[in-house]
């Protein structure tokens, strides 16, 4: 309380002057006025002064061991004194995914359950559980590599949490000196409300080992799931510390370090001139105000596909440590296969002979990121999509001319509805093309450019221009490189098109000859089945597994199913239901359930191979005793409607057993 005294004698001291000024005032109202607003004036100085004074730093943290701690530096001042200045732009990030992206771990901040829950997964024993405010974990070591039968049952605090939108993670202490941590192998999946191994929380390979290193939150988690974050080793004890200016995405991550904003600002003169002027605050950076690459490159520090630059180059002349404002690449490599190009060499000879080394050496590496031409295939990455694309080189186009991070007081939008995608107003639809592409915003244009009706989803410019082609966090999302559909790069690659993403019934050969004749793209060629099969057919059967989860998931679209139809799609969503791969069976059993009719399923993805079998069955028998109208050959069904079993059987026989593996 003491250190609000000087801003409330203040306000008294300059009530106290306006006294000899009312009793000049004839006027009863002018009095009035005056007097409220000269309280209002030095209660809004008082305020904001007292924001910069009264707001502490985060409490020093060094007293905890067993965690990386929060350790306000190097001009870090925290979010909590930015709310005072600015209680809108507090409050909207507050009710951000970006603030809970990593927590302190406490019974108030966990989404998954632990009251007292015990759970059995591949052969390992959990025991979730509350005290007071703290988690525990019981469990079999995980990190036991002697005889089974010998494994030790240990008990650990669970200290941070990872995520909160569509799934939680969690990391416990480790009983060694330093502040590396261990990840709980369990995720908590927000939606179901359940718990699923760690391993069957993404695509990976059956019985693929997960890296449960001490230093993956630390070495890797750290740059991007907290602000300025930093490790480091003591070279003798070899003993880690680890600090991060604040847990989860905060205010400072996008506008750097901000103790001399705040330091000037203490003077209301210079704030009131910045607020009513047009000046800008340079003490601070407002990435809205930055050129268009700076500015995408605040999200980029993050949401890319990058490698640490070597230091010592001409390219490394900025800070050591990015700050939003900076070149982003003078510090790191952002791969793009374009750069191996020999043409290339001489614009950024470092990131030339990376790219072509990973090319030409660690083709499998990159595969786990891109898709065979170059364009990112995993979540989190839309900045590596969008400097792909010819919308962001015309020098205009950034993040911010579909997102804002904070949505102004008159939206009408209900926060939560904002944080799941944290797009601007109206940019959800066409409204956001046509920021640029304004020729196409009558009907009659709109119509002319898609052929499809202007109300429909195919003249949706996000499904033909941004596919649903990336997947992350057990679902497809959009591609953030805009381009335009091809059954070219569909045969080149495996990346579905998106006439057919929603067309899953039509054959690759019938998007091709629209594509040729609505739009003049050259028609490839096909082979036999990609002119006689429908394009979701083949996917979901002689697919890999990165294909099939895409398909799986276009399956239970509404565009999709609405377009298609829905009723042949049970057999294929039954095969995916027992899929080798966790992540295709999470995904496929959630498209079934949205399906009239088989809502009700009873499917657990993690189940035994008995409950998954009866699943299928179930789904069978179901579609069996259905009335439906028979689809046609391109979609295996015989005249009488039936399935026809034996090609079912055959592209089931040729499926792309490649191991697939995304490192989202």
């Amino acid at each position: 309380m003491g250190s609000l005294l000087l801003p409330l004698a203040v306000a008294a001291a300059f009530a106290l002057a306006c006294v000899p000024l009312l009793d000049r005032i004839a006027s009863t109202r002018a009095r009035v006025a005056l007097a409220a607003a000269a309280i209002w004036l030095v209660a809004a100085a008082g305020l904001a002064y007292a924001s910069v004074r009264v707001y502490p730093p985060l409490p020093a943290e060094r007293a905890n061991t067993d965690r990386p701690v929060q350790d306000l530096r190097d001009g870090y001042v925290s979010s909590t004194t930015c709310r005072g200045c600015h209680p809108q732009q507090y409050a909207t990030w507050h009710a951000s995914y970006h603030r809970t992206m990593t927590q302190v771990a406490t019974a108030r901040t966990a989404v998954g359950d632990f009251d007292g829950v015990d759970l059995t997964f591949h052969g390992l024993r959990y025991h979730l559980e509350k005290r007071g405010d703290e988690l525990w974990v019981q469990m079999d070591d995980p990190t036991w590599t002697g005889p089974p039968e010998l494994v030790p049952w240990i008990e650990r605090k669970i200290v941070l949490s990872t995520g909160s939108h569509h799934d939680q993670d969690y990391w416990y202490a480790t009983p060694t000196p330093g502040r590396e941590l261990r990840l709980l192998p369990l995720n908590f999946r927000v939606q179901e409300k359940k718990w699923v191994p760690f391993s069957a929380a993404f695509l990976l390979a059956p019985h693929a080992e997960f890296d449960y290193s001490p230093s993956k939150w630390t070495q890797t988690c750290i740059k991007c799931h907290a602000t300025y974050g930093e490790q480091q080793v003591d070279e003798l004890s070899e003993q880690v510390d680890a600090r991060v200016a604040e847990f989860g995405i905060a205010c400072e991550a996008c506008h750097g370090p901000a103790d001399e904003h705040v330091r000037a600002n203490r003077d209301p003169r210079r704030r009131y001139q910045l607020h009513f002027g047009d000046a800008t605050d340079h003490t601070i950076t407002n990435p809205a105000k930055l050129e268009a690459a700076r500015t995408s490159e605040v999200c980029g520090q993050c949401h890319g596909q990058w490698s640490e630059r070597e230091a010592g180059t001409d390219l490394t002349d900025s800070p050591e440590r990015y700050r939003p404002g900076d070149v982003l690449e003078k510090q790191r490599i952002y791969q793009q296969f374009a750069a191996a190009d020999p043409s290339r060499a001489q614009l950024d000879p470092q990131k030339h002979e990376l790219m072509k080394y990973l090319l030409e050496n660690e083709r499998d590496y990159i595969l786990r990121s891109f898709w065979p031409d170059g364009q990112i295939r995993i979540s989190g990455r839309e900045y590596t999509g969008m400097i792909e694309s010819p919308c962001y080189r015309g020098g205009e186009f950034t993040c911010l001319s579909c997102h804002t991070m904070h949505p102004a007081e008159d939206d009408p939008r209900p926060l939560r509805e904002w944080a799941d995608d944290q797009l601007a107003p109206r940019m959800g639809g066409n409204d956001a093309c046509l920021q640029c592409h304004a020729a196409f915003a009558s009907q009659d244009a709109l119509a002319r450019h898609t052929h499809h009706a202007p109300e429909s989803t195919g003249s949706s410019c996000y499904n033909c221009h941004m596919p649903w082609t990336v997947y992350g966090i057990m679902k497809a999302h959009r591609s953030h490189q805009i381009d335009s559909p091809s059954v070219a790069a569909t045969v080149a690659t495996g990346r579905p098109n998106a006439c057919n993403a929603c067309h899953l019934d039509k054959t690759l050969a019938w998007a091709a000859d629209h594509l040729a004749s609505d739009f003049g793209i050259a028609r490839p060629e096909l082979g036999p089945d990609e002119s006689a099969i429908a394009a979701g057919a083949l996917w979901a059967l002689r697919g890999d597994a990165g294909q099939r989860i895409l398909t799986a998931a276009y399956m239970g679209w509404e565009p999709a199913i609405a377009t298609s139809h829905s009723d042949w799609m049970m057999p294929y969503l039954s095969e995916l239901l027992g899929d080798p791969y966790d992540a295709v069976r999470f995904v496929a059993g959630r498209s079934l359930h949205r399906h009239p009719g088989y809502g009700d399923v009873a499917f657990d993805y993690v189940g035994s191979d008995a409950q998954i079998q009866t699943a299928k069955a179930d789904v069978a028998r179901r579609w069996a005793g259905a009335q439906r109208p028979a689809r046609g050959a391109a979609v295996l069904q015989r005249g009488d409607g039936a399935l026809d079993a034996e090609v079912f059987a055959r592209l089931l026989a040729e499926r792309n057993q490649r191991r697939v593996q995304l490192d989202e």
